[in-house]
Parts: C-alpha cells; structure tokens; sequence
C-alpha cells in the first residue's frame, strides 16, 4: 500500500516589496547608510508600524526609547484636518522608515549588533543585480547602470518597517485610510504618492567597536530632531550619549525601569523605586509638556540633582573626583582631557557611574523614609489590583509605559480602572509625601547635603569611602532628621527654627532655586545630620570635629541668609512710622541692628536643640 507523502510548502524568504533609487552615504562611526527613496500608496501604509506598535518594545532600554508618544491631540486637530481638506494644496517631507527586527519572545532583539553586510552581484533571468542583504530579513538589490533603479525586500514576520521621523504624520495618515465617514474626500487621497526614505544601516569592520542596531537609529534620530524641530528637555536627557550628567541619568531611570519590565517576580526588588516615581516619558499634548499624574519627580529635576550637587557639568572637575578619574591611567581620563566621548566611553561612563555613584544614590531614594513608605504602599496598591483585574495589569503597564496591549473590546474597562489607579496613588503620595519632601526645595536640600557631605565625611574618617557605605551612614541619619519632625510642616517648633531659610514669615517658600540649596535648607541639613550623627554609634564626625564645622555653617552661611532676611523683615516693620520716614540713616541703623540681634537669637535657639539631641 503506498503512502502519499505531505507536500512540502514552497519557502518564501520575502514577503514585500517595493522599488525606488538607491544610494548611500558616507561611512562614519564604523558604520554606513544605505537608502531607498520611494513612495508608498495609502492602502500600503498597514506595511508601515509606529515603534510603539512593536510589541515588548517598552521593555527597551530607557536610552532606546527614542520615539516619544504620539500627540493625539496634534494629529487630530492639525495634521488631519490639514489631509482632509479638500481646499488646501498637500505637501510634506518624506517619513523616514527603517528595519527593526522583531522576536515578541527576545524583545531586546531589535537591539543587536550592526552585521558587516557585503556588496555583491546576483543575476535573476538575464538580470545581475548588486545586492546588500541581511538574509532572511530585508535586501536591498539595485542596477547600477540604470539610475539606481532599486528592488527593496523584506520578510515581515522578522522586521518591521517603522517610522524613525514622521510618526505624527503617519498616524494621521493611516486614521485618514481607516474613516469609513470621509469617503467624498478619500477618492483624492487613494491617489497619493506618500513620499518615504526606507534605509539600512551596516557595519564596516567587525574587529573594531560595532554598534546596536538601536544605538545607530537612536543617533540619526537625535540628528533629524535636532536639526528640525528639537526634542523636549525629557527627551533630551534620555537619548544623549555625549553628555555624562545625561548618561548617568538614565542609569539611574533605567535600574527601576529593568526592575519594572521583569516577568520573574522572584527576581524584581519590590524596594526600588518604581517607574511611576518618574514623570520620564516627556508626554506632549498640542505641544505643551503634560505631567504623569502618578509620578513624584520628573526626570529633568533628577537630572539636575546630579549636575548641580552631585557629580556637577560634564568634564568638569568635580565630575573627576565623583568618578575618582584623578588617575592619569584611568580610562575615562582621555575623554576628560578631549572633552568629548566616543561610544565606547559612553558605555564606560555607565559601568563607572552603575558602580559607584549610583549605588550610594539609588540607596538614599530608596531608604529615605518617605520614599520607602511610598514603594512600599505603592507595591501593596499593585498587588491587591493585580489580584483583583487583569484590566490593572494593562492599566499599569499604560502609567508606566504609555502603552498597553489589551483588547480594543476591554479599552475603557482599562482606562477606568487607569483612573482609579491614579486617585489611589494620589492619596498614597498624600499620606507618605507631605511637607517639604513633597515640594521641590525639600529634596533639593537633602541632595545637596547628601553631595557635599562625603568629602567631609572622608576629612573626618580620614579615609576614602564608598558612595555606597557613605549613602548608608548618610541616610541613616537624615531618617532620624525627618523622624525628629525637620521636614514636617505641622511641627511648630522646627517651622519656628526654619523661618527665614524655608519659609517667610507669612508663610511662602523661599530659596528653592536649585542654586539656594548651599545656602539654606542645603545647609541647614548639612548641620543637622552631622549633629545627630555625633550623638549616635557611629564614629563620624566627633565632637571635636563637629564644632568647628557647626559653627562655620551657622555663624557663616546659615547666619549671613537669616540676617538678609531678618533685615528686610525689621525694615518693613520700621518704614512706616514716622520717625524713621524723615530719617532713612536711622531706618538703616536701627534695621541692621535688629536683623543682627534676631539672627543672634535664632541661631542660639539652633545651637540649643542641636546640644539637645
């Protein structure tokens, strides 16, 4: 008896095509452009994906995020609008489209090394084409006699043809294919040549330093927005690899985004700060920034809590004695000294920053006592949802992410229950994040003290410590400043003894600029944690260190900010009486002379609690 055999399925290794002209640019960076310059019909567009489209891809790492989200509100009310008239003539730049490979179960795939591809001939029937080809993915094979003339192919279960420039206007242009409502205008538009750019990038030595894929359209994307239209600060901050504040900020933002994109719940530290901490994502709405409503910091305030108080501008010499670089044989010492970083640096700056600084920073955050009561809350309000829904599940991943892929059929389940996520986690901040750590100066003056302390902390020690054992001494003791009610703004005896340095006398925050901090509450908390270290088990500062740091700080920088505004304070109280307003020599005199006398008591009054404690 014979057996039919299962006939086997003719193997198609690309699925789409399109033709246009080739060319390419100039080599750079170890890597090179190929393009092909073409146009696209409307009904082609479903060949086209946004990033976000591309599922796992808010898994990225933060510095691969480089497609901010898509303005809703600006394609709605003026690039559609602008399509659909039938009144106004049509013109736009070409979208810029490129490959990105995709493996829903390795979502970091997209992020492999450039491959050296190279330039060969192949001849089909009479035809001998010059080919550049990643096989299985995409292939670009073009006649060079004939203008360039250009076949372009690529396997659309493996790649995906996204949108690097021109995502607004390829979202309005696909809502304008899929309205079944504008059919008296649509016959115009299925005439359209959407003008695009698809191109490729490759590798042109493997011996040398190779870039990821992502790394290379990251850049040319940061090149389009730059010289156009340039990206909002947030975005700024996420996608440089030239700037060291920069690069240590999204190291920072990337340790709780990984923990937060890990499936392994054994493996996720249900004490870092979560994602949601970080209005992060530089979310626009008719071009004006809009703030997450679950988050605490955003990521510009972050990012200037490194520059100014702790490892300072780029290359800068306080920038050395963070990263300990004083070493000549040190391997970022060439960058310091050229002031610029090759990619190679970049990525060194991560590991030195992810070893040091970051260690003794991640550990304030996450210990400092509001904060930590925060997560804390914050995790518990996570689990009891997941618990409860699977529509929470999407809704996190949506505060998180901006992104979420559940059903269309559950879309407003999920955004109701996104709703009431953010009013639990409002009243959660409300009860862990009060007082001044809720405003900005508050931070703003433990960051400070928290960067400026170790180098005397060392002084007293006599020793080089690291950022991670200094951060535990350090926030050790500031939990018990905040324990002993410095930062609660319902203890009248501390708001009593930060008048003048947090507050005005009718009650309005004062020296919460960024650059205030050294000389207020910076300060102050300078003061305060040494004081109460002193008194506890640990050996740094003793009391004969203590003093004599005590007192330049309140005789020196604390008394010079009280006796300013204890003068302006005294002169308001004597102007309008009639001795002096015939007499501004004496008004002078006699304000200098209670601002004096004032500051004299308020700092005797700090000196009293401090020998209390």
């Amino acid at each position: 008896m014979s057996h039919s055999k299962i006939p086997q399925i003719p193997k198609t290794v690309y699925n789409q095509t399109l033709t246009g002209h080739f060319g390419k640019f100039g080599t750079g960076d170890n890597a090179q452009i190929f393009f092909v310059q073409t146009g696209l019909q409307p009904k082609q567009l479903d060949k086209v994906s946004l990033v976000s489209d591309i599922r796992g891809s808010e898994k990225w790492q933060v510095r691969d995020l480089f497609q901010r989200e898509v303005d809703d509100d600006r394609v709605t009310e003026s690039i559609l609008p602008y399509f659909q008239d039938p009144n106004r003539l049509k013109f736009f730049n070409p979208l810029t489209l490129t490959f990105l490979p995709i493996d829903e179960e390795f979502p970091h795939s997209a992020n492999s090394d450039l491959k050296v591809l190279k330039e060969h001939n192949i001849t089909e029937g009479d035809t001998t084409w010059t080919v550049l080809e990643d096989e299985g993915k995409f292939r670009f094979k073009w006649l060079p006699d004939t203008g360039r003339y250009c076949q372009l192919e690529w396997n659309d279960t493996n790649v995906k043809l996204v949108a690097i420039d021109g995502q607004h206007r390829l979202s309005a242009l696909k809502r304008f294919y899929d309205d079944p409502e504008m059919s008296q205008v649509k016959s115009d538009f299925l005439s359209w040549t959407i003008p695009v750019v698809i191109f490729g990038v490759m590798a042109i030595d493997s011996s040398k330093n190779l870039n990821t894929i992502l790394d290379s359209v990251r850049k040319i994307f940061v090149y389009i927005n730059t010289t156009a239209k340039s990206v909002n600060s947030t975005r700024q901050i996420l996608l440089s690899d030239e700037s060291i504040t920069r690069i240590c900020t999204q190291e920072l933002l990337q340790q709780s985004h990984a923990n937060d994109c890990e499936d392994d719940d054994a493996k996720k530290n249900n004490n870092l700060l979560p994602l949601l901490f970080f209005d992060w994502r530089g979310v626009e709405k008719r071009g004006r920034r809009v703030p997450s409503e679950a988050s605490v910091k955003d990521i510009e305030e972050i990012h200037n809590w490194l520059q100014v108080y702790i490892i300072g501008e780029d290359f800068s010499a306080k920038q050395e004695t963070a990263f300990s670089i004083d070493d000549p044989s040190h391997p970022l010492n060439s960058a310091f000294k050229k002031r610029a970083l090759t990619q190679a640096e970049s990525e060194l700056v991560r590991k030195v920053f992810g070893e040091t600084v970051l260690l003794g920073l991640s550990h304030l955050l996450n210990n400092f006592t509001p904060y930590r009561n925060y997560v804390k809350a914050l995790r518990a309000l996570e689990k009891d949802k997941l618990q409860k829904s699977d529509h929470a599940r999407h809704a996190f991943a949506e505060l998180r992410f901006g992104v979420h892929h559940g059903s269309k059929l559950h879309f407003k389940a999920i955004r109701d229950e996104k709703e009431e996520i953010i009013y639990d986690i409002l009243d959660i901040k409300a009860e862990h994040i009060g007082g001044l750590v809720e405003l900005d100066i508050g931070m703003r003056g433990v960051v400070y003290a928290f960067g400026k302390l170790k180098a005397h902390y060392e002084s007293w020690s006599k020793s080089s410590v690291t950022w991670l054992d200094y951060s535990k001494w350090f926030t050790e003791t500031l939990n018990r400043v905040y324990d002993d009610g410095w930062f609660n703004e319902l203890n009248t005896e501390k708001k009593k003894l930060r008048r003048h340095i947090t507050h005005s006398l009718t009650g309005s925050v004062r020296n919460y600029r960024l650059e205030d901090a050294r000389k207020a509450l910076g300060a102050l908390l300078l003061t305060l944690v040494a004081g109460y270290s002193v008194k506890s088990p640990r050996r740094y500062p003793s009391e004969q260190q203590w003093i004599p740091f005590r007192t330049d700080l309140l005789d020196g920088t604390i008394s010079s900010t009280l006796y300013a505004e204890y003068r302006k304070e005294a002169r308001a109280e004597l102007k309008d009486k009639l001795e002096y307003m015939t007499d501004p020599k004496k008004l002078t005199t006699d304000s200098n002379a209670i601002a004096q006398e004032r500051t004299a008591d308020h700092i005797a009054s700090l000196i009293d609690l401090l020998e209390k404690i």
